[in-house]
């Protein structure tokens, strides 16, 4: 749905299952199948709603690009094979909450897939401009911070340093207006429709904002 609304890309949560599928089962975390009952069964004693991520990826189109959120090695070797096989690596966006988890993903780069780290300012210790070095020397292509932590300073900071620029969360039109104003290079959101909204060229991302 979210494809044929104009969203150029999917945001999806992918856990290995014990027999080493990667399937896609952001919707069912939520509904509190929790990652470690995932990984204790095989595909086959899933239901039919929590699809593997080759069928996933076989269903969008060849423009759509695709932001996987994993926890672990083994589920980001599965998600990059995956994409490779259907010719989508270099439209895969790996991201993951562990910095270091992450930086050991780098051999998984020569395939065209761009890693991110997912984090809050707050984990920064040491400020966002040694924390945006310290990614970009480990080689990583971007950071994911929530929307409202964007700044047009920031953002400036992250991309001096080569980085990509991406905010998650927002699910009204201010929110990811200010993200878009603020120079973001991606927005994520489940609020489809607001999201393909703020995607749309407009004179002025911030009208809405400012008559509030």
């Amino acid at each position: 749905p979210a494809v044929g609304a104009g969203v150029p890309g999917l945001d999806v949560e992918v856990v290995t299952t014990a027999d080493g599928v990667a399937v896609a089962a952001a919707d069912h975390l939520r509904r509190r199948l929790t990652r470690v009952a995932i990984r204790s069964l095989d595909l086959v004693e899933l239901p039919s709603t929590i699809p593997p991520l080759w069928v996933l990826v076989a269903s969008v189109p060849d423009h759509v690009q695709l932001l996987v959120r994993v926890t672990d090695g083994a589920s980001a070797a599965a998600v990059v094979a995956v994409a490779d096989e259907a010719g989508a690596a270099s439209r895969l966006w790996l991201c993951g909450a562990d910095l270091d988890e992450v930086s050991s993903w780098a051999g998984l780069r020569r395939r065209g897939c761009r890693l991110l780290q997912i984090t809050r300012r707050r984990s920064m210790p040491g400020g966002a401009e040694r924390h945006a070095a310290e990614v970009a020397h480990r080689g990583l292509d971007g950071l994911v911070l929530p929307h409202q932590e964007w700044s047009g300073g920031v953002t400036t900071l992250v991309h001096r340093f080569g980085l990509l620029a991406v905010a998650e969360g927002g699910r009204f039109g201010r929110d990811l207006a200010l993200a878009r104003a603020a120079g973001v290079d991606a927005l994520s959101s489940s609020a489809v429709d607001v999201l393909v909204a703020a995607g749309r060229p407009r004179e002025d991302p911030l009208r809405g904002a400012r008559d509030d």
